[in-house]
């Protein structure tokens, strides 16, 4: 027999009335049930912090209404621990502090008892500060015949602050990788921070601004370079021969085309490298930063040695 609608809304209407005096009568009674709860250390004695997280809830169990309990889903609450005069560390029993179980007083839940963690762990230590270096993580890439000269942070370094022993273990903080392909001019960027230890460790800032310096690669001769005889003994004189050189150099353009000859050591050991019946000797070569040398022009010297 085909159900007409007239005979399907009544139906609907005793299905609804049905539910809703089936829920009436069930949220009126009283249940036991297991809620998480979040803890949050409100604080510690001045100048005191953890250097071990605690656990981020607790199971706890509760006993209510069940509207009551429907409700509390729609509420914030948590476990707030506050210990303001604690300065060392130890261990807290969460039966003792159900006081601090922050709940809806409208609801009327009573709590049972804590199901775990039983107890908590509090590892404290001196909070201190110290200022750390940023550190660059990634990759940087530039298109042949350019290279990267270096990179500047702004800020140049980050204040920490968390836990003594903590913060003695941090040498620098390092940056979110970065990836940088195929660059051929500097460029700037802001990049994140990363926090080595979240929750225990606070930065002053959690971005900093780096700067690349990246210049066409060019090659330039440095002329008339001295040479030094180093370590020669007291009784004697010794002299290169021929006594200035030549250097071919390749670096950035604006670093090359500053550089004087007096800024490239070019220098003959003479306690390391002197011997009677050697005619030649090679120059160790050292350039500023960020420049490379080529080729030295003559490659081998002679060295003139007499008596003072």
């Amino acid at each position: 027999m085909a159900i007409t609608k007239k005979k399907i809304k009544p139906m609907l209407g005793s299905v609804l009335v049905a539910v809703i005096l089936w829920v009436m009568v069930a949220t009126d009674k009283n249940y036991d049930y297991q809620i998480a709860v979040p803890i949050k250390l409100v604080r510690l004695a001045p100048h005191r912090t953890l250097y071990e997280p605690i656990p981020s809830e607790a199971q706890v169990e509760v006993r209510a209404k069940g509207r009551s309990l429907l409700v509390l889903w729609f509420y914030d609450y948590e476990f707030r621990l506050d210990f303001p005069d604690i300065r060392t560390s130890r261990r807290i029993d969460l039966d003792d502090y159900l006081d601090a179980l922050d709940l809806p007083g409208a609801l009327n839940i009573e709590v049972l008892s804590i199901i775990e963690p039983k107890t908590i762990e509090l590892k404290i230590d001196e909070q201190v500060e110290e200022k750390k270096p940023i550190e660059l993580s990634g990759n940087i890439v530039v298109e042949d015949g350019y290279t990267l000269i270096g990179y500047k942070f702004t800020p140049d370094s980050v204040m920490i602050s968390g836990a003594r022993n903590l913060i003695r273990q941090i040498g620098q903080i390092n940056t979110s990788t970065v990836d940088f392909k195929d660059r051929r001019n500097g460029f700037s960027e802001t990049v994140r921070l990363i926090d080595p230890n979240p929750g225990l460790i606070k930065l002053s800032t959690s971005t900093a601004d780096v700067n690349f310096d990246i210049q066409r690669l060019v090659e330039r001769v440095i002329y008339e370079i001295p040479i030094h005889v180093i370590n020669v003994p007291r009784n004697l004189i010794a002299e290169a021969i021929p006594p200035k050189m030549s250097l071919k150099i390749k670096g950035g353009e604006q670093i090359v085309a500053a550089i004087k000859s007096e800024e490239i050591v070019a220098e003959i050991n003479f306690s390391k490298q002197y011997k009677v019946d050697r005619e030649e000797y090679g120059a160790e070569i050292i350039t500023p930063p960020n420049v490379n040398w080529i080729e030295s022009i003559p490659q081998k010297f002679r060295l003139k040695v007499r008596r003072k």
